[in-house]
């Protein structure tokens, strides 16, 4: 393929540098073992696209290290980036390129994993679900659960456990 080849070229011409100049020239050998290293890097982002984005960025692992363990409490964006050190808006950007998400979603949807969770392993009310996740309302509750599933917390309790 044209890729193998493009790839045996590069090596080639490290080989080569290697041989003619020897360590005379290191700068050379640099760029060529740089240029080699950014075009594999290239593949492996257009063939394993999120594993490479999400794990490089520092404020994306710690962003969602801190959502799981402070979202039954802490719903605001703001909150995050504040312990962060970044912007609202840095934040969000970041998340809607590294999660595809914007970061009021990323929140949103963990906070209905744990809804789901615990209307399925648990007999706990729905007001008392509503104010375990730390919602003032639980019509709210309601209304943002079934904004996001497409059901009620009853309905989805009830289809998965007739």
């Amino acid at each position: 393929t044209t890729d193998a080849q493009y790839l045996i070229n590069l090596m080639e011409n490290i080989e080569q540098e290697i041989e003619t100049f020897g360590s005379n020239d290191q700068h050379i050998l640099r760029a060529l073992l740089y240029q080699t290293l950014v075009w594999l890097n290239r593949k492996y982002a257009a063939d394993y696209p999120s594993s490479v984005t999400e794990e490089y960025n520092r404020y994306i692992r710690q962003y969602r290290r801190l959502v799981n363990n402070e979202f039954r409490i802490q719903h605001s964006v703001s909150y995050y980036a504040e312990a962060l050190n970044i912007t609202p808006g840095h934040l969000n950007d970041l998340c809607k390129t590294h999660l595809g998400l914007s970061a009021k979603q990323y929140i949103q949807k963990r906070i209905i994993i744990e809804a789901k969770r615990l209307l399925l392993y648990s007999d706990l009310q729905v007001t008392e679900i509503s104010a375990r996740l730390n919602f003032e309302d639980c019509s709210y509750f309601i209304r943002r659960f079934r904004q996001m599933t497409g059901t009620t917390p009853l309905l989805f309790r009830e289809t998965k456990y007739p």
